[in-house]
């Protein structure tokens, strides 16, 4: 789970820098990278419906946050791969908002390797805020971003609903 997380992390700072710098091959690149976070998941489905999770009561949030972190990669995945097959270098208003999900996913990592009931409380605060400055760009930013805002709308929303999850596993 821990190389799943690192590799998504991996693809959605890379995938910001290729957009910023119009490298649409390393868009590709980083976009075919998300056959390895299929591939962790899988494994890691795979364990737990055979093995299960060593504490019962945690398979099922461990199995959630698998999930859920599969469909975060999906959505880095397609950010990369619209804005290279559409050549779409992104503007300073959703770059910056991509850097801003970005840092919300570093905070649900560094939160997954510590959990701190007062880093998750400002968790849900910056989510809270992302979530509202997300939908505010929504009505003014160029019709060619709209998708990589919407996609960036939908990671930040699932990287949030593993809050759940986490708890149930960490407690």
């Amino acid at each position: 789970l821990r190389k799943m997380i690192f590799v998504i992390a991996n693809i959605a700072e890379e995938g910001l820098n290729g957009s910023k710098a119009k490298d649409w091959k390393k868009l590709q690149f980083m976009a075919s990278v998300d056959i390895e976070v299929n591939k962790y998941s899988d494994f890691c489905r795979r364990i737990l419906n055979t093995l299960g999770h060593r504490v019962v009561r945690r398979a099922p949030p461990f199995y959630y946050l698998v999930e859920q972190l599969e469909k975060i990669g999906d959505s880095f995945r397609d950010i990369c791969i619209y804005c290279s097959s559409n050549s779409v270098a992104l503007s300073g208003e959703v770059s910056e908002a991509y850097t801003k999900v970005n840092d919300f996913f570093r905070q649900f990592r560094v939160l997954y390797g510590k959990f701190d009931v007062k880093a998750l409380t400002e968790f849900a605060r910056n989510h809270y805020e992302l979530k509202a400055e997300l939908e505010k760009m929504l009505h003014s930013i160029d019709r060619k971003e709209l998708p990589v805002l919407v996609l960036l709308k939908v990671a930040e929303s699932d990287i949030f609903d593993m809050n759940g999850a986490l708890m149930a596993e960490k407690l």
